[in-house]
């Protein structure tokens, strides 16, 4: 009877330790890179937002910047669509910084990226859409605290010599040059299927389970 209580015991504990790993699984990193007016950016972003709300929990996606330090440009950094386009890094910084809980600040790139060529002139507008704080956005985008933002942005594209918009990488892996190559993508399900993949703790999402289901 002892011994058999010292092994229901030890496979409690194993149960338990089990559970603990699985529950505290690292999130699969997906990072993407972009220019805030690209067209290439805007198609993956779009093609992306549906995984953001099915995959949000078992996530870590940032979204960082492509442009170089300029100050002979008027907001002191220069990019491949113009002062607009930095103006437009400025305000999605902004709204990451103060809208980051449950990646609400991706509703407000969806919102710009349905005209993406009049960004900035655009990003009140999707700001008050959603109901973020215009005001303590523009405050944002104005003061040095966008600039800060951005030199830390590039900071990382630089750290990954990413020089193509949109270059996403998942778990520290180059996994596609959007609209180039290589990319192991060709359609959202094919994303969606990778990250599923990717993430080890056995609380996966419900959308992840049925691709076990259906294979």
């Amino acid at each position: 009877r002892v011994r058999g209580r010292k092994r229901m015991k030890t496979l409690a504990y194993v149960l338990l330790f089990c559970f603990f790993i699985s529950a505290t699984a690292q999130p699969v990193r997906v990072e993407i890179y972009v220019e805030s007016k690209c067209p290439d950016a805007s198609s993956w972003e779009q093609l992306f937002s549906p995984l953001v709300n099915q995959l949000g929990t078992i996530m870590n996606l940032t979204i960082d910047f492509i442009a170089k330090s300029d100050p002979s440009q008027p907001t002191g950094f220069s990019s491949l669509h113009g002062q607009t386009e930095v103006i437009g890094d400025f305000w999605e910084l902004c709204v990451m910084q103060y809208y980051p809980h449950n990646y609400q600040w991706y509703q407000f790139i969806d919102c710009v990226n349905v005209n993406q060529r009049v960004i900035p002139d655009n990003c009140g507008a999707c700001a008050r859409h959603l109901n973020f704080n215009e005001t303590l956005l523009e405050n944002c985008v104005n003061s040095d605290l966008s600039h800060k933002l951005l030199l830390a942005s590039l900071q990382r594209s630089n750290q990954r010599a990413v020089t193509w918009s949109p270059t996403i990488f998942i778990n520290d892996e180059l996994y596609c040059l959007w609209h180039s190559s290589p990319c192991k993508a060709n359609s959202a399900h094919d994303v969606l299927v990778y990250i599923c993949n990717q993430y080890n703790g056995s609380n996966k999402p419900t959308v992840c389970n049925q691709l076990s289901v259906s294979n």
